[in-house]
């Protein structure tokens, strides 16, 4: 009489079954083989990947018993986050671990690349990237099986900035100022913008100011005094959302 007790892997596509083999109603010393190899007393084979497998038990008397044995696996652990994504800055994404398992058989949730998350452990996490980034998630069950993937987030830095090239400071209330225009969802703040006569004389100095604002730019004016038509140079550095600081220069014409 021949028993079996098999040990299949907990997970997909990993050699750590086995079979132990009990034998009795014979005559002793057993002897054992795995798959036609050669006989030995040793009856317990390990490290084995699943399939189908043949147990020879020999006995004293030469007596042969053999046994078809099917070590099984278990289904593979997996997990996708879609397809990636392009979001525009200051929008924020919902990540979803999307699995084949329930979420309450999972023991861990790792996530990777998180900026501002609202959850760093959930199965459904939303992020505001400010730049483009790479997400993974890795996904852990009961039985220490784990799972990848990852998903990048392009975020549109389409930096729609406008500085005019002309201004008529002349007090009727209409393109009386010259400043920074940008969408605000790009363009953090204008940290200085700078105007300088043809003799590179500064005439005009601000800084740390949002864009948009005509009443924060230049009139026109040096020491309270209106200037008169012609060309000047004008620099700005102006700071992203996700950080950068880049610095612009370029002309503008006063017009009176």
């Amino acid at each position: 009489m021949v028993s079996l007790v098999i040990t299949h892997p907990d997970c997909f596509d990993e050699q750590t079954g086995g079979i132990q083999v009990l034998a009795s109603g014979g005559v002793p010393p057993y002897r054992f083989s795995l798959n036609s190899d050669d006989f030995s007393e040793e009856n317990t084979f390990v490290g084995l990947q699943p399939g189908l497998y043949e147990i020879a038990v020999l006995d004293a008397n030469m007596c042969l018993r053999t046994e078809a044995v099917l070590i099984q696996s278990p289904e593979l652990l997996e997990v996708s986050l879609g397809e990636d994504r392009e979001v525009a800055v200051g929008d924020s994404v919902l990540l979803e671990i999307i699995t084949n398992v329930p979420y309450d058989s999972l023991v861990s949730i790792d996530w990777k690349g998180l900026q501002n998350p609202d959850c760093e452990d959930c199965p459904l996490v939303w992020d505001q990237p400010l730049v483009s980034t790479t997400y993974s998630v890795t996904i852990t069950d009961r039985d220490g099986c784990m799972a990848s993937d990852q998903m990048t987030v392009s975020v549109d830095a389409a930096r729609d900035i406008f500085v005019p090239n002309a201004f008529s400071p002349n007090g009727d209330g209409v393109n009386d100022y010259f400043t920074v225009y940008a969408n605000e969802r790009n363009v953090k703040q204008v940290l200085s913008l700078k105007v300088f006569n043809r003799f590179g004389e500064q005439v005009f100095h601000r800084t740390h100011f949002a864009p948009n604002q005509p009443n924060e730019g230049w009139d026109g004016t040096f020491r309270d005094q209106p200037l008169n038509p012609g060309v000047f140079v004008w620099m700005a550095e102006v700071e992203f959302a996700g950080g950068e600081v880049v610095v612009l220069s370029g002309e503008v014409l006063v017009v009176r």
